[in-house]
C-alpha cells in the first residue's frame, strides 16, 4: 500500500466514534472553552436560520472578514499579519472534525525508511523531553518532529548525527489545491461531505472595505482554496505539508541544510533551515533542550520569550483601579514568571522573581490565558534547576553579556528599561528582533 494511503488508513481508525456534525455540535458546542459564550450564541443562530442544512455555516451576508492582527510585535518594515476571520459559526462546523484529525495524527509516529515522523500536539514537558532526547539521539535513520509549520529534524549521516530547525516560509499562503485535495483523502468516506465543507470555507470571497468610504470595497475571489488563518483546518493541513517535507527529506537521504531546502522545494515549499551543530540551538514550540543540574535533558522555554513578554500587557493591567499601578504591574509580572516557568529554576528567573514579588489570582488567570498555547503546566512534571552556563549555551554569550541579561536586566523594576549586547543577542536568536527595535 502506498505510504500516504497507509497513513490515511491509520488515521481513519480514530474516527470510529464520530457520527454527525450536527450531533457533535449539539453535544459539544457548550464545552468549556475561552469562547464558550460565543459558541452557544452561534449555535442558537445556526438553529434559528437552519444553517445545518447548508454547505457552509454562515449568517446571511456575513462572509469572511479580513482584519489586521493587533497586539503583535513584528519586525520593523514587515507587513502586518492579517486574519481571515471565518466567524464562530464556521468554526463550529469544523471544530470537532479537526480535533479528531489532530488526535489521529498524534496517535503514533509514522515509520518510513527506517525513521520516524512525529506530531507533537502541545508543549507538554514530558512530550518535549522525549522529543529533545530523540533529536539528540535519533531512534532510527532520522527523526522528524512537527507542529503545524514548526519542525525539527535529526538525521544519521556517515559523519554523525546532524540536527536542523526547519520552518516553512509563508506556510499558510503556500498551500495549493492539491494539498487540500490530499487532506480530503485522509478521512473516512462518511466524513467526505464535512471535510469538503471545511475546504469550501477556504474558497469564500473576502471583502476589503475602504476606511474613508466604507461602501467602497474590493472583493477578492480565490480561484482555489486558500488557507485563511481562522480556518479550523490550519493545524491539520500544515501538519500534512510538513509530513510531505519529511518524506521528501527521507527519500533524498539529506545530510545538510542545502539538501533539506532542496527536498522541501520538491514538495512545493520554501523553508529556512538552521544547522544546529550544538544541540542546545534546537528550538521547537519555543523551547530548547538543556541539561539540568542532575544531568537530565529538560525542555526550557526560550529566554527570548521571557524578554519579549516581560513588562508588557495586552490591554489594561488586571486588578482594582484603586490599587497603585506599580503594584498591579508587579503582580502581573510575578504571574507571568510563574506561568512561563512553572517547574524551571535558574538565576535570571530568581532575580526577576525577587524584583516582581508575589502574583495575584486575577493576574494568574489572565497570564494563564496568554500562555495557554506556549506552556503546559503538568503537575506531574518535577521541578528542576538549570545552571547559568546551560541556560545561555544556545545564545553564544560571553561572561559580560550573560551578566547583562542575568543581573542588569534580571534586576530591573517598574518603569525601568534596559538594552545591551546580551539581551540583543537573545532576541536575535529567538525572534530575529533586537531590543532597540522592541523599545
Amino acid at each position: 500500500m502506498p505510504l500516504l494511503e497507509r497513513i490515511a488508513a491509520s488515521y481513519a481508525h480514530d474516527f470510529d466514534d464520530y457520527t454527525d456534525m450536527v450531533k457533535e455540535c449539539i453535544e459539544h458546542h457548550d464545552d468549556t472553552h475561552p469562547k464558550r459564550a460565543l459558541r452557544i450564541a452561534a449555535w442558537r443562530d445556526i438553529l434559528d436560520f437552519a444553517l445545518f442544512d447548508d454547505d457552509l455555516w454562515y449568517l446571511p451576508n456575513r462572509g469572511t472578514l479580513y482584519k489586521m492582527k493587533i497586539f503583535e510585535i513584528a519586525k520593523p518594515g514587515k507587513v502586518p499579519r492579517m486574519i481571515g476571520d471565518l466567524g464562530v459559526h464556521a468554526s463550529l462546523q469544523g471544530f470537532r472534525l479537526t480535533k479528531f484529525m489532530k488526535h489521529a495524527m498524534a496517535a503514533g509516529p509514522i515509520e518510513y525508511l527506517g525513521g520516524h515522523i512525529v506530531f507533537c500536539p502541545k508543549p507538554d514537558p514530558f512530550a518535549l523531553e522525549e522529543v529533545f532526547r530523540n533529536l539528540i539521539d535519533p531512534p532510527g535513520n532520522f527523526y522528524f518532529v512537527l507542529f503545524s509549520d514548526d519542525s525539527c529534524v535529526a538525521v544519521r549521516t556517515p559523519g554523525g548525527v546532524k540536527r536542523f530547525n526547519v520552518d516553512i516560509s509563508s506556510c499558510d499562503a503556500s498551500h495549493t489545491e492539491k494539498l487540500f485535495g490530499l487532506l480530503q483523502t485522509m478521512v473516512p468516506s462518511m466524513l467526505a461531505r464535512d471535510i469538503k465543507s471545511l475546504v469550501n470555507q477556504c474558497k469564500t470571497d473576502i471583502s476589503i472595505h475602504s476606511i474613508d468610504i466604507p461602501k467602497n470595497k474590493l472583493v477578492m475571489q480565490p480561484p482555489t482554496p486558500r488557507l485563511y488563518s481562522g480556518s479550523t483546518l490550519t493545524t491539520a493541513i500544515n501538519n500534512l505539508a510538513n509530513i510531505l517535507i519529511a518524506i521528501s527529506i527521507a527519500e533524498a537521504m539529506c545530510c545538510d541544510a542545502p539538501d533539506i531546502i532542496r527536498a522541501a522545494a520538491r514538495t512545493g515549499y520554501i523553508v529556512t533551515c538552521e544547522d544546529c551543530t550544538d544541540w542546545h540551538k534546537l528550538q521547537f514550540l519555543k523551547h530548547s533542550p538543556v541539561l539540568d543540574t542532575d544531568g537530565v535533558i529538560r525542555p526550557l522555554l526560550n529566554i527570548g520569550v521571557l524578554l519579549r513578554l516581560s513588562g508588557t500587557c495586552k490591554g489594561d493591567l488586571p486588578g482594582r483601579k484603586t490599587t497603585p499601578l506599580k503594584d498591579r504591574a508587579a503582580a502581573f509580572q510575578a504571574s507571568l514568571l510563574s506561568g512561563a516557568y512553572p517547574k524551571a529554576n535558574f538565576t535570571l528567573l530568581d532575580n526577576m522573581r525577587r524584583s516582581a514579588g508575589m502574583p495575584s489570582h486575577a493576574t494568574d488567570r489572565m497570564v494563564a490565558k496568554e500562555l495557554s498555547y506556549k506552556v503546559v503546566d503538568n503537575p506531574s512534571y518535577p521541578s528542576f534547576r538549570v545552571s547559568t552556563e546551560e541556560v545561555f549555551k544556545r545564545y553564544d554569550l560571553d561572561d559580560v553579556e550573560i551578566l547583562e541579561v542575568e543581573s542588569e536586566f534580571g534586576n530591573c523594576g517598574f518603569s525601568e528599561h534596559y538594552t545591551a549586547d546580551g539581551p540583543e543577542k537573545v532576541l536575535k536568536a529567538d525572534y530575529g528582533l533586537s531590543g532597540r527595535q522592541m523599545a
